[in-house]
């Protein structure tokens, strides 16, 4: 979404016009004459759609963003100018007439904007409730009752359990659906027009809405966003993606309606590049608690792909570009929202993967791993290297990897919550003293390659007081001389590594 097109206060904007609309359906409902006439496909067409219409349509172009509309009742825009839209607005001005005339009070104005055929922004007003609910990409689902606006965040629900509550159409419902329904374990069904069917879901007062049969673009475009950013999603039937929209045909495929399930199920992410010594005993243990492991490898030349697969794992073979971007390439292949990244070096210990399976994942929460590092046989447990925390587990959607070409660090938003877990990762890295030396030799080049093209530059003092200081800093300040030689010839090496990096970084010119 972009920022300089979409303003801080378009939403309020939006919820002004959908609750004019609303207004003018209201008086409408209470006179005597709907004015009731058929469209081509015979589903009802009244006054009260055409006002609202009109109402909505003045009120979006007075906006300054200017996009084009698109409307149930104003959809002569040929496909072939609309398939190219960038942002447009998506309406039903009346959703729900059939429940409209039969005077049950269940129907909505719905309003939507599109952004390269997803939702981004979604407001549904209830008018005879005076209820709004709406939603914005990546900023949660709202309602606005009685002047009090709260956040929609049900609670997670199990899909397996019975007694689901399960809402369907008053008007729609078919066989199809209603054998849908069937395979649910002594479901309790509630009936609801419009968009509310929806809403309900957002709300937590259902968990399921199953839809086999035709429904429009505009019918649940507005909607869709208010459940997936209160926890839920809307996903086609036959391929288990998200509803997109601007279709030729402005039609919706059967899905699948769910509030905010419990899914913890997880998917291991390695990157890797010839770690056949390695990478069996590391896929071993995360089989213990994972679903699935996802592989990402540089097109290694050892035998990592053969055992990779051989243990299960899927592996894709992608170039190496970046630590970051690799990782986040594994992230996007996964099935499961929740991601423990690992290195191919790093196993679980048992204590770990049973803190693992006991835990209830949680929302804005990123889980972080006791990792302890062997360095020549010797386990050190001072330094720059112990206590070494790592961020490893989290919900793809709400954290990425972000950093250059050498480093990369999870960007986890400020109001997340970041919990340890019991038990620790066992990092079986350095087996040698040349083995350390040529990968801080490799790395100390990236470094300096990555300074220089920031625009940085190393005087003679940062060449000679830098190595001190890291060396003073992992000795005395963090202990590793309690590491006996292990933890000089660590805190040595390093030093030396950040003496080549701005040496080699003052060489560039």
């Amino acid at each position: 979404m972009k920022k300089e097109i979409l303003r801080e206060d378009l939403v309020n904007d939006i919820q002004h016009i959908a609750k004019n609309a609303g207004l003018a359906i209201l008086e409408i409902y209470h006179s005597s004459d709907f004015e009731i006439e058929f469209k081509k496909d015979d589903s009802p067409l009244t006054k009260a759609d055409k006002t609202a219409n009109k109402i909505i349509e003045s009120g979006l172009n007075q906006l300054p963003e200017n996009f084009p509309i698109l409307s149930e009742e104003n959809i002569e825009i040929p496909y072939s100018v609309r398939k190219d839209f960038d942002f447009f607005w998506m309406i039903d001005p009346l959703d729900g007439t059939k429940e409209f005339i039969d005077k049950n009070d269940e129907f909505t104005v719905n309003i939507a904007l599109i952004h390269k055929n997803k939702v981004v922004l979604g407001v549904v007003y209830v008018p005879v409730s005076d209820e709004m609910y709406f939603g914005v990409k990546n900023k949660g689902a709202f309602s606005v009752i009685n002047g009090k606006t709260q956040k929609l965040s049900p609670k997670p629900f199990d899909p397996n359990t019975k007694n689901l509550k399960v809402v369907c159409s008053k008007s729609h419902i078919n066989e199809e659906t209603k054998k849908l329904i069937a395979r649910l374990g002594e479901p309790i069904i509630i009936p609801k027009g419009s968009s509310l069917k929806f809403i309900e879901l957002a709300k937590g007062t259902a968990q399921l809405y199953p839809r086999v049969g035709t429904i429009m673009e505009w019918d649940s475009a507005a909607a869709q966003i208010i459940v997936e950013e209160s926890g839920g999603q809307i996903l086609n039937l036959k391929t288990r993606k998200p509803l997109l929209y601007n279709k030729k045909d402005l039609k919706n495929p059967d899905f699948w309606a769910t509030a905010n399930v419990i899914n913890n199920k997880i998917s291991a992410v390695i990157i890797t590049k010839n770690e056949a010594t390695n990478i069996q005993k590391t896929i071993e243990q995360l089989l213990k608690v994972v679903d699935e492991i996802i592989v990402i490898d540089a097109f290694s030349t050892d035998r990592t792909k053969e055992i990779c697969e051989r243990f299960g794992a899927i592996v894709y073979q992608k170039d190496w570009i970046g630590y970051a971007q690799n990782k986040n390439i594994g992230n996007q292949l996964a099935s499961n929202d929740w991601i423990l990244s690992i290195d191919a070096d790093e196993i679980l210990s048992d204590e770990l993967i049973n803190s693992i399976k006991n835990l209830t994942l949680t929302d804005n929460t990123v889980y972080a791993l006791d990792r302890i590092t062997s360095y020549c046989g010797k386990w050190i447990k001072h330094g720059d290297w112990y206590p070494d925390w790592k961020p490893r587990l989290f919900n793809k959607n709400q954290v990425q990897w972000q950093g250059n070409f050498v480093h990369e660090t999870l960007a986890i938003p400020d109001h997340f919550q970041i919990t340890k877990i019991t038990g620790k990762v066992f990092h079986h890295s350095y087996k040698s003293k040349e083995e350390h030396t040529s990968r801080l030799e490799k790395y100390s080049s990236l470094a300096a390659q990555d300074l220089y093209n920031h625009g940085k530059k190393a005087s003679t003092i940062k060449i000679w007081i830098s190595p001190l200081f890291r060396l003073f800093k992992n000795l005395i300040i963090k202990k590793g001389i309690l590491d006996g030689r292990a933890g000089f010839q660590i805190a040595y090496q390093e030093a030396k590594a950040v003496h080549l990096k701005y040496k080699l970084l003052r060489s560039k010119k």
